[in-house]
This record gives C-alpha cells, sequence and structure tokens, in this order.
C-alpha cells in the first residue's frame, strides 16, 4: 500500500511521510479492535456454556433425589409459600385483663376476692385529686353505673369472643373509660387503644353510641322544673337574694369549632376570631343546667338564638306563666304576680321573662343597688360555662368533628355528666358563696338554624303574634316588673338593716 501511494506521489516530491505513518497505525489499531472484539464475544460463550452445564448438573442432582425420595416413600420437598401479614388495624379485642387502665384500676383488690375492687377513697376516684378523676373526671363508682347502663341497653353485649360476664363488664367499663377521656381530654382513639387493649375502630364506634345514648335520653338529665313544688323550692334560693319568682338563669356559650367546613365560615365567625357553635343554657342557683337550646351557628346574638330556644318558649307559654309568686312594695305591703321569670344581661329583648339589669344606674341608687345584686347572682350560668370548660378539654380545645350534629352531642353529653356530678361538689357552710347574691359595697349542616321543622315553625308565628303586635306591651310588662323586683330589694336590704 505504501508502493503504490508512493508511486501516486512521486512528483510531490518526498511525500508526507508523517501522514502515512498516523495512517498505518489507525488501520493497525482497527484490526487490533476487530480481534479484540472477536476474542471477547469467543470467551463470553464460553463462560455462558460453563453456567449452563453447571445449572444442568444442579438440575439433574435435585431430579435425582426426588426420584430417590419418591422410592422411598416420601413426598418431594416444595417451595414455601408466601403468608400474608395480620391487618394492623383488627377489630378484635386483645387480652383486657391485662392492659394498663385495667391494671391499674379496675383489677381486683389485694385480697385476690374476685369481683371485689379496692374502695378506697383514692383508688376509687372519690377524692379531687385522685388520678381516676383527673383521667376521667368521674368517680369509679359512676363510672360502673355508666357501664352496667351501656349493657342493659345492649349498646355493650356479649360476643362469641367474649362470653364471661366478667370480661364483659371489663369490656364496658373500659370503653366508657375510653370515651371520657375523649371528653375530657379530647385524645384520640389511638391512644386510648394502648391503653385499653381495644382496636382504636372499636372506641370509635362506642364513643358515637355513648353521646348518641345521652342526646337522645338528655331529659333525663336536663330538665326544667316539672311540677309547681319543685320549681317553688328552685327558685327559694333567689328570694333568700333578693329575687322573688326566679327559676334560673340564662345565657349564650360560644364553643371554638376546629373543624368547621370552609363553606361555613361566613355563618360561624361571629364576634369571636373563630368559627364557633352557640348554646342557650338554662341553670338555676345550685348551678344545674336546667335547658340547652339547639345548635346555633356563631354569628347569631343572643336576641336572636332567644326566639328559637324552645325551653324559653316554654317558660312563656306553658304552665310556668300562670304560677303566682308574692313580693314586697316600696312601702311593706305584700303583693303577687303570675309568670315567673329568669334573669340575663342586657342582650336580650325586653320581655316579661329575661330581666336584665339597669344599664348606667347609679350604685348608690336604687336601681343601681338591684343591678349590682342582680349581676352577682346572675354569675352562677358564668360559672357553669367555665366549670364545663374545665372539667371537659374537648370544649376547651375545640370542636374535631365537621358535623354539627355530632358537635351537638358532645355539648348535650358534657351537660349531662356535669349534672351527674352535682352531687360531687364541695359545699360551703356559709350562708351565701363569695359576694353572691349581696351588693358589693353539610355533611349534617343546618342551613337554617338547627332546629326542626316544627318548633322552628311555632318560634315564628309566636314572633309574628306576639313580637310584631305586642312589641311594646311587652316591653311595658318587662320594664314595670323590673321595676317592682328594685322595689322589693329595697325595701327587704333596708328591713334586714333594721
Amino acid at each position: 500500500m505504501r508502493d503504490i501511494w508512493e508511486g501516486e506521489n512521486e512528483a510531490d516530491g518526498d511525500g508526507d511521510d508523517d501522514f502515512i505513518a498516523d495512517l498505518e497505525f489507525e488501520l493497525e489499531a482497527d484490526l487490533y479492535g476487530v480481534d479484540f472484539a472477536l476474542e471477547f464475544e469467543k470467551e463470553l460463550e464460553r463462560d455462558l456454556s460453563s453456567e449452563a452445564l453447571l445449572s444442568s448438573e444442579v438440575l439433574n442432582r435435585r431430579l435425582d433425589f426426588d426420584d430417590e425420595q419418591k422410592e422411598e416413600g416420601g413426598e418431594a420437598e416444595k417451595p414455601p409459600k408466601r403468608r400474608r401479614g395480620k391487618c394492623v388495624e383488627g377489630y378484635s379485642f386483645g387480652n383486657l385483663f391485662s392492659s394498663s387502665w385495667y391494671l391499674k384500676f379496675l383489677s381486683p383488690d389485694r385480697d385476690g376476692v374476685e369481683g371485689t375492687r379496692n374502695r378506697t377513697r383514692r383508688q376509687s376516684g372519690m377524692g379531687r385529686q385522685s388520678l381516676f378523676r383527673a383521667l376521667f373526671r368521674l368517680p369509679l363508682d359512676k363510672v360502673e353505673r355508666l357501664a352496667s347502663l351501656m349493657m342493659e341497653r345492649q349498646i355493650i353485649h356479649p360476643t362469641r369472643r367474649m362470653k364471661s360476664p366478667l370480661a364483659v363488664q371489663a369490656k364496658a367499663e373500659l370503653h366508657v373509660m375510653g370515651a371520657l377521656c375523649v371528653l375530657a381530654h379530647g385524645l384520640p382513639f389511638q391512644v386510648i387503644s394502648s391503653n385499653t387493649n381495644i382496636s382504636k375502630e372499636q372506641h370509635r364506634i362506642f364513643f358515637h353510641q355513648f353521646i348518641d345514648y345521652f342526646f337522645d335520653h338528655h331529659t333525663d338529665y336536663i330538665s326544667l322544673p316539672r311540677d309547681a313544688d319543685e320549681l317553688r323550692v328552685g327558685s327559694r334560693k333567689y328570694r333568700e337574694v333578693g329575687l322573688p319568682g326566679c327559676m334560673g338563669s340564662k345565657d349564650v356559650v360560644h364553643v371554638k369549632w376546629a373543624c368547621a367546613p370552609q363553606g361555613d365560615f361566613n355563618r360561624c365567625k361571629g364576634k369571636q376570631s373563630y368559627p364557633s357553635i352557640a348554646f342557650q343554657c338554662v341553670t338555676n342557683f345550685e348551678r344545674k343546667i336546667l335547658g340547652v337550646s339547639r345548635a346555633q351557628y356563631g354569628t347569631r346574638n343572643d336576641k336572636a338564638i332567644v326566639k328559637r330556644d324552645h325551653n324559653v318558649h316554654a317558660v312563656r307559654t306553658s304552665w310556668y306563666s300562670t304560677v303566682e309568686w308574692e313580693y314586697f312594695s316600696l312601702h311593706g305591703e305584700v303583693r303577687t304576680d303570675r309568670g315567673y321569670y329568669l334573669i340575663c344581661d342586657n342582650g336580650y329583648l325586653r320581655w316579661p321573662t329575661s330581666i336584665a339589669p339597669y344599664s348606667h344606674a347609679d350604685k348608690t341608687s336604687m336601681e343601681g343597688y338591684f343591678s349590682t345584686n342582680l349581676e352577682s347572682v346572675r354569675k352562677d350560668v358564668e360559672c357553669v360555662f367555665g366549670i364545663i370548660k374545665k372539667r371537659f378539654k374537648v370544649l376547651d380545645y375545640g370542636f374535631k368533628f365537621r358535623s354539627m350534629a355530632i358537635c351537638e352531642k358532645i355539648f348535650y353529653t358534657c351537660c349531662c355528666l356535669h349534672n351527674e356530678m352535682l352531687d360531687m361538689m364541695e359545699s360551703s357552710t356559709n350562708q351565701y358563696r363569695v359576694l353572691r347574691g349581696l351588693a358589693n359595697q353539610t355533611e349534617g349542616m343546618w342551613l337554617g338554624d338547627g332546629c326542626d321543622g316544627d318548633e322552628l315553625q311555632y318560634d315564628m308565628e309566636a314572633d309574628e303574634g306576639v313580637i310584631g303586635m305586642h312589641k311594646k306591651t311587652l316591653a311595658i310588662q318587662w320594664s314595670n316588673r323590673r321595676r317592682r323586683l328594685a322595689e322589693h330589694l329595697y325595701y327587704s336590704r333596708r328591713q334586714s338593716l333594721n
């Protein structure tokens, strides 16, 4: 090739030796690369053939071993099957008797007598500082009573795995303790499950059954006076503090709705900086809740809510409006009036059944003296709101449910449990409490109002027939009654000083 190249380039003289050297080097490299690729392919074929031979030998050995096993009468070895793992969120109950809550609070006493409990003050939760009361807000005997009630109502019943009465009783008590812990601290069901060995799904199902029961049977725990004798007994305390004819206090409490739907923010975000649900409560002198209204949106004020409260409607129209009571006139004459009333603040309508203090009255005058006394007595309803929010953190932290119906049931349940705990409250030996009564020297959304159709109908008829036509007459009756009560208090205090 070099001779040919030199023959073609004789005219050029010596030629380009460097160019020829580079060309020869490139040709030799190409030939070497082809040989190297061929050699690599041959080695790869040898490796593959050796691996195939090895795998065939292993397979033949295994087949020979299987044949030997068959000849001996045994079965050939089968590869293990893949097993499914257990469901993490199971519905089955664990060992209840080894759970932390059972061992700490529900286990038999040290004597080992089956079915008995250690009734010491600290373990039974009778003391206010006991661990049981701090966790569940109720003493142990009331928890046992609620558990028995759940079993009587067939909410908790024996199953195939829980047949013995002792196991069913333990399951009922642990379920009730879990529901109370949710109300008291707002804990998630997963945290409660770790203390009871019961799945969180079972706790969630029972919690809704628990609040459904109290909401459906709230009249057994919350009710206005049922007869005239009970009414007079309840109003006796108010008469002692200068308010004859009073049967209770009323006010509206707002509870934060932490999981309010975005579409309901405009309905729920009222005077607070967060969405809330409003309830109107009626309480007596002993801080017992006598009535709770249906759930209302936070944008509605007291005047709008009182029109839809069936408890206030009963005070205005039922037999409470026909009962007579006595009072003193300014000159000491005994007179009678008809129809009991509720005390409130100045945010309500001017009804004879809603007595409010005077606005901007001089404290040294008769009106100012009456207003100071009424504001002091009316703190019972404010104290009730503070007690239930302090006792049940689910009301203080805010409702964590999107359904307004569930939030309403939770509030009713807390009110029922509050009335159940009234006998556990420590009473004072003094005649009056601290300056009390003495003058100081949709999903599930209601687009309407949270009331049923029938209640809304008669409320609207009452508004049109009474408030619209006789608004001025009601205001005059309200002013006259408040004036008579101020004169009664002025005369009573003057006689007590003499």
